[in-house]
């Protein structure tokens, strides 16, 4: 399995995958990570200072995310 960064690459469009965030809590100092699986449904770009930005929204179970993940990878079976 291969991480992929969001910036580099967006995954394929309804197709699963296993989502990656790093992120620190509101009240506390604590660093936290997040590993989900869910799919892409909807990408806006717009452009900033540091050039075009990817805003993407993901269907993680019955919600949608408007938190961009950093990473993805692809779902793979085992190989035997």
């Amino acid at each position: 399995m291969e991480w992929i960064s969001l910036k580099d690459q967006i995954p394929p469009f309804e197709q699963d995958v296993l989502l990656y965030w790093k992120w620190k809590s509101s009240n506390e100092a604590k660093e936290y990570e997040t590993f989900q699986t869910g799919y892409l449904v909807e990408v806006r770009s717009r452009k900033d200072k540091t050039g075009i930005v990817n805003y993407c929204e993901f269907k993680i179970g019955d919600d949608y995310n408007n938190t961009n993940p950093t990473h993805w990878a692809l779902l793979e079976p085992p190989k035997q």
